[in-house]
């Protein structure tokens, strides 16, 4: 451990581990008068408060004997969720703390595992455990492992609000987060979105082709319904859904071939809740397109799934959204707006995606640099040739 030289604020300091930053606390027991040390924090605030904490329980201003409500899992998940949807969150954000509200619903992954249990009883270890099996049962993603892990730590930081439990057993890293694969953009290009259309049935087509156009996913793109075609006074036409992965409502202006497409299918429906891109039975298309995907995009001579470097799922018409906008000069701004995402970060993973520039760049670089296209002063001959002769 090696300390840094700076100053200290209530026995606070700072000390390199590896190539982050950490921070210690030196205090003196009250009771024993020995000098003791606390490293590991991950922030100035969390050491700080920490000491608070343990000086105030060394000299007996806390309560040694605090009761915790015993509350079961279920129930603070219940009335975690209940808070979190009257702010306005989506269900989607939480669907791994989900509680059967009716019968025959079925309980997020947490909630099965540990519905019955006292959320205070619980440890790290179980729920370390419980996270690895079923993330080696189900084939999850490092993504998804992440997702629900941020969920129940979520969880856990409203019940010690509400002193349910004593101590957070997910905080600070007690649980590392799976790395993730974030590099992986694999985009289509226009050859290869052709050859894909080529082989789509007639309803899968459409629904191709408007994930391209607009970047949406699987689940918005499936769940938008004559309900969600809305045209403002200047007749100008949208679409609405409020099913995102972020929970904000995604607002899209229609143009070209989608505005034809959909303004068709609200001609011919018949009710708010007809699906604007309906499966081949007319009803949701999610299922029959995960069904028929694989088979389509094996059939246009690509690969399909996520096993293969450089394989096609649907999410990759979403990065050939991005990717096609950045290489046509759309500004990254826009695309941030046009995919809905939260931060600008997002997008500029995509943004190694528009080469155009870089390679006009790299054309005139290399044409400056290359011997056999550099031409020869004429002057200097001359002056030789005249030298020479004299």
């Amino acid at each position: 451990m090696r300390r840094l030289k700076r100053k200290t604020r209530d026995g606070v300091f700072a000390y390199r581990k590896g190539e982050g930053l950490r921070w210690g606390v030196d205090y003196r027991d009250p009771a024993t008068k020995k000098r003791k040390r606390k490293t590991g924090f991950a922030s100035k605030e969390l050491a700080l408060r920490w000491k608070d904490r343990e000086e105030r329980a060394l000299l007996g201003l806390l309560e040694k004997k605090e009761e915790v409500e015993p509350v079961l899992f279920k129930e603070a998940a219940g009335r975690y969720l209940e808070h979190r949807f009257a702010a306005g969150k989506s269900e989607r954000s939480y669907h791994h703390l989900q509680v059967p509200a009716k019968r025959g619903s079925h309980p997020g992954f947490w909630t099965k595992e540990f519905g019955d249990h006292p959320i205070g009883s619980l440890t790290t270890e179980q729920l370390e455990d419980a996270l690895r099996n079923r993330a080696r049962r189900q084939g999850w993603a490092p993504a998804t492992c992440n997702r629900a892990l941020a969920q129940i730590s979520a969880l856990f930081t409203y019940a010690r609000r509400r002193r349910w439990i004593k101590e957070h057993p997910v905080e600070r890293g007690q649980i590392p987060r799976s790395p993730e694969d974030n590099a992986r953009t694999r985009w289509l290009r226009l050859h290869e979105i052709e050859a894909i259309l080529e082989q789509c049935p007639p309803w899968l087509e459409a629904t191709v082709r408007f994930a391209v156009a607009t970047g949406m996913r699987l689940g918005e793109v499936c769940s938008l319904n004559r309900a969600g075609y809305q045209v403002d006074d200047m007749g100008r036409a949208y679409v609405v859904t409020e099913r995102t992965k972020n929970g904000e409502r995604l607002i899209w202006p229609l143009e070209g071939w989608p505005k034809k497409h959909i303004e068709k299918r609200v001609a011919e429906s018949r009710f708010p809740g007809d699906y604007l891109f309906p499966g081949p039975e007319g009803g949701n298309a999610q299922t029959s397109v995960r069904r028929t995907l694989p088979g389509v995009i094996t059939a246009a001579g690509l690969r399909y799934g996520r096993k293969h470097t450089d394989g096609v799922t649907f999410h990759s018409f979403r990065h050939s959204m991005a990717s096609l906008a950045l290489n046509h000069g759309v500004p990254e701004s826009t695309v941030q707006r046009m995919g809905n995402w939260k931060t600008r970060a997002m997008v500029q993973r995509y943004a190694h995606l528009a080469d155009e520039e870089l390679r006009k760049a790299a054309a005139k670089l290399a044409d400056l640099v290359d011997v056999r296209n550099t031409k020869r002063p004429v002057q200097n001959k001359k002056k030789a040739g005249k030298t020479g002769s004299d």
